[in-house]
């Protein structure tokens, strides 16, 4: 029972000490924001083009940009040797047809096979996220989805946004709280996203201190409801709601509720939406 006890305490100092440091519950002071794209509608190509390239492709990420989008989302993870690379799946086989994972081939083994598009090898290869940032610059807003959760992971995207000096036109994703949190504490001038914010967590937001607090919060689209949005509203969060998972057939239903961010499967249907908010 003693030993219970001292846990309970422990874990009470603990957590008081994670408030006090994080400024206590509340709002971000100020608008927590350091973000050029934080006009009302903003869209993002996911993965680029990726009806029409291979996802994740220089290709289909300058494609997206001769459409019109001014935002694109990406997937990150790393290589055999440390490398950030523009993937999406842990496994390779269906990108590049590889049956074994990201994590066990080296960037210069995953460049040396092409990306398939439609089952055959297309005449893109395997990007590192600073190709990507080389080739961009800040001409357009990159939505990082990263698909590890680890500090050291956190450490290495955020010193490279910083040698490129591109904390106005990235934003970090990633699904752990923790992982968030330390971005936001140590490097409050990155904008975040907490994924996976859908509607019955909203009590967790409330919860968050205000230093660890992310700068925007997603969702899939079909995970919206009206009760979520109200809060949202109420909550002065509308512009940092993110929604992915959108595309013709529920664009338009996204823009009804509400949504102002969106990331979508490019489909040329939608190019006269993306021209609007050009």
């Amino acid at each position: 029972m003693r030993i219970l006890w001292i846990t309970i305490i422990c874990v009470i100092i603990f957590a008081a000490i994670l408030i006090i440091a994080g400024g206590g519950f509340g709002n971000k002071e100020g608008d927590g924001l350091h973000f050029q794209g934080n006009q009302s509608i903003l869209l993002f190509a996911h993965r680029g083009s990726g009806n029409y390239f291979p996802e994740n492709s220089m290709a289909g990420f300058k494609a997206a940009m001769t459409s019109g989008f001014k935002a694109i989302e990406t997937d990150i993870r790393l290589s055999k040797d440390d490398s950030l690379v523009i993937f999406h799946d842990e496994n390779c086989m269906r990108l590049i047809g590889i049956d074994t994972t990201v994590y066990s081939l080296s960037f210069a083994e995953l460049k040396q096979s092409h990306i398939l598009f439609n089952g055959s090898p297309s005449a893109s290869t395997v990007l590192m996220l600073e190709d990507l940032f080389r080739s961009v610059k800040d001409t357009i807003v990159i939505y990082l989805d990263v698909k590890l959760h680890d500090t050291r992971m956190a450490s290495k995207i955020v010193s490279l946004i910083k040698v490129h000096h591109l904390e106005s036109s990235t934003i970090v994703a990633n699904s752990n709280m923790f992982f968030i949190a330390w971005i936001e504490f140590l490097h409050p001038e990155i904008n975040t996203v907490l994924e996976g914010f859908t509607p019955g967590k909203e009590w967790v937001y409330n919860l968050i201190p205000k230093k660890f607090k992310p700068d925007f919060l997603a969702s899939f689209a079909e995970d919206v409801n009206a009760p979520h949005m109200d809060w949202i509203r109420s909550n002065g969060l509308t512009d940092r709601r993110i929604v992915y998972g959108v595309n013709k057939e529920n664009y338009r239903q996204a823009l009804d509720a509400g949504i102002q961010k969106m990331i979508i499967d490019y489909d040329s249907t939608l190019q006269d939406e993306v021209l609007k908010y050009h």
